[in-house]
């Protein structure tokens, strides 16, 4: 029997020593001999014992998750999200593809990476923050501070010439039927032959609208005064194909009766438009009648206490007695307003959030599918009335996204779910936006707070293990991480002063920063035959480590010696010569782990098979 001492180096005291050197590093090292050792035939080799440092860092494999909802803070009392405008989004902090080692502040960056990444509000998205908490005294770890913070800024920019989109039939997107210029949208000359087909609408792919008082402007008066139908509208961003116009997928092409029909083919959330002599309201509802479950629907805007038309008549655009130019779209939370301004730029409210009216009155909460909403711009033309102008002279985006894309940032783009559409279909038809239906309205639509801590008046809230209510979160495994330990959903935050709008959430638990993961040695060069049957292949591993050694210690030095030896045949039918042993500790995907630092002592045992 032959004893084999192998370490990474000579000097213990030095806590880091060969973490920087190709062949001497203690997770995996090597040890040539200066002259050659003769193993004997039919030779097995066992771990006799093994010393090793683990520096404190947590390996996570499996997808650390979880979810973050911002929406209704539904009551004890309710069994699921019918009161809801929102679902909780999974957000990972790993990718789950192979083992990934944090020290306490890489692991803080990447829970806020995971909040950032997954945030589709747009006055979110970007806005999340998360730091390590010490204790002022001992400087002993705490924990984490998230941070939920508000974009509030309401700068005006003009969409960009090269942000305009046809959002129509996308068999047909000629740019030759009309042109975008310094926000002014122009209809050109339609064919004999497109008359009738052709619908000069567009989109403008610029950063989504503030949903924090962001405002949107446009100039209708000039196609108004040629006696043409326009619509100014926002929409939720969406991909046609061929002689499909965008619209979600769970949409139907049609529409109530009420105040007669919506008539265009182009889908829009919200928008007010001109038809035939009418000014018009329309939006996007639910119908859980329609084959779809989503139509659009014309809004009785007389009947909106707040309306400057309350009691009256629709509006007769045509005659436009009271010379209205333009229209003002101003988004706080949930809540949309509309305003008239004439051409001494006085403005009158055509609609906004009355609680006390029927909800049918009353435009749709912002719910979670139409958080991410741009500009929409439709005028009448053919082949005789063109050159007619709608001009944006307002409009303030979420300006601080940066390297913003639409097909992918958007939640109803979200690469995070399998079932996305499955998840806004469930939303858009739960009973608050059922139209047919009178009642189970919303209590209160969400707008911007007054007065200390103006934030938008919705709850941030953070699942951390599977929950009945807030649905979905069925794979959410981060309480211990994110030392939540018994409070999810996490509701409970603070704010620094009265003035912030930034939300605090502080670990309540201590999160463990123990690796969860065990640790394995590999003898490499050798021909023992070990099977990874994790892996489903032939391994070099020789023995498991424990996490933690007879003492208890989790980290720090660790010192662990089998009470059982378990001897390994090496299958080597005539004695074998070695110069080098390499030596590695790994974890049960065989991927190196980097945890262990410092020295590493691994005592090996050969002997000859004592049954041959």
């Amino acid at each position: 029997m032959s004893l084999v001492v192998c370490s990474n180096t000579s000097n213990e005291s030095v806590t880091t020593a060969g973490t920087n050197n190709s062949i001497f590093k203690p997770f995996n090292f090597r040890n040539d001999l200066s002259s050659t050792m003769m193993l004997p035939a039919n030779c097995q080799v066992a771990l006799q014992s093994c010393k090793y440092n683990v520096d404190g860092r947590i390996a996570l494999s499996d997808r650390a998750t979880f979810y973050q909802y911002f929406g209704e803070d539904v009551k004890d009392t309710d069994t699921n999200l019918d009161n809801s405008t929102a679902v909780p989004v999974r957000s990972e902090i790993n990718s789950g593809k192979q083992v990934e080692e944090y020290t306490a502040d890489e692991l803080a960056l990447a829970i806020e990476e995971a909040f950032n990444e997954y945030a589709y509000h747009p006055n979110k998205r970007k806005k999340f923050d998360c730091v390590t908490v010490y204790d002022g005294s001992t400087h002993e770890f705490k924990g984490f501070k998230i941070s939920a913070g508000l974009f509030t800024s309401t700068t005006s920019t003009i969409p960009a010439d090269n942000l305009a989109e046809y959002w129509g039939d996308q068999s047909d997107k000629d740019e030759d039927y009309w042109s975008y210029e310094s926000g002014v949208f122009t209809t050109k000359q339609l064919s004999t032959e497109d008359e009738g087909y052709y619908l000069p609408v567009i989109f403008l792919k610029d950063k989504p609208i503030s949903l924090y008082n962001g405002t949107f402007t446009v100039d209708f008066n000039n196609t108004n005064a040629s006696g043409l139908e326009w619509g100014v509208g926002l929409s939720r961003y969406g991909i046609a194909i061929e002689e499909v116009f965008p619209s979600p997928t769970y949409y139907t092409d049609g529409a109530t009766e009420d105040l007669a029909e919506w008539r265009e083919p182009y889908f829009c959330d919200y928008v007010v438009h001109r038809d035939g002599n009418n000014l018009r309201l329309s939006c996007c509802v639910g119908d859980p009648t329609a084959e779809g479950g989503l139509i659009m629907r014309n809004i009785n805007y007389t009947q909106n206490s707040s309306s400057h038309f309350h009691e009256g008549s629709i509006y007769n655009i045509n005659t436009n007695s009271e010379n209205y130019h333009k229209v003002k779209y101003t988004l706080s939370g949930q809540r949309v307003k509309i305003q008239l301004i004439n051409n001494l730029g006085a403005a009158v409210t055509l609609i906004d959030y009355d609680a006390s009216a029927n909800k049918t009155h009353n435009l749709p909460p912002i719910c979670q599918p139409k958080w991410q909403l741009h500009p929409v711009l439709h005028i009448e033309s053919d082949n005789t009335d063109f050159g007619n102008t709608l001009t944006v002279e307002n409009y303030v985006p979420c300006a601080d996204l940066s390297d913003f894309d639409i097909t992918t940032d958007s939640w109803n783009f979200s690469s995070s779910f399998d079932y996305i559409e499955q998840l806004g279909y469930e939303i858009e038809t739960r009973p608050w936006n059922d139209y047919n239906n009178e009642s189970n309205a919303l209590t209160t639509y969400a707008g911007i707070g007054s007065g200390d801590n103006p934030v938008i008046e919705l709850s941030d809230i953070i699942i951390t293990k599977p929950d009945v209510v807030y649905v979905p979160s069925h794979s959410a495994n981060t309480e211990d991480i994110l030392g939540f330990k018994n409070r999810s959903p996490m509701k409970f935050s603070t704010f620094a002063d009265s003035s912030t709008i930034v939300r605090d959430f502080n670990s309540v638990s201590v999160p463990s920063m123990l690796s969860p993961k065990s640790l394995f040695v590999r003898l490499g060069g050798m021909t023992q035959y070990v099977m990874n049957a994790h892996n489903g292949n032939r391994s070099s591993i020789i023995a498991h480590l424990p996490k933690r050694d007879e003492s208890g210690v989790e980290i720090g030095s660790l010192f662990y010696e089998p009470r059982e030896r378990v001897y390994i045949d090496l299958g080597n039918p005539s004695p074998m010569p070695i110069n080098t042993f390499d030596l590695s500790i790994s974890y049960v995907n065989e991927q190196l782990a980097t945890i262990v630092t410092g020295q590493t002592i691994i005592c090996l045992l050969f002997r000859a098979d004592p049954s041959k």
